[in-house]
């Protein structure tokens, strides 16, 4: 699902090391975040 998708990016975006991978969670974050609002 978008929420479980937006957990895992989140955790993703935690466990990022460098800027690039950090960008790469960042990215999926918003999207999934956006996901999450449109099926409110």
């Amino acid at each position: 699902t978008a929420k479980s998708n937006l957990e895992k990016a989140v955790s993703e975006m935690a466990a990022a090391s460098d800027e690039a991978a950090k960008a790469e969670a960042q990215i999926k974050v918003e999207a999934n975040e956006a996901l999450v609002k449109a099926l409110e």
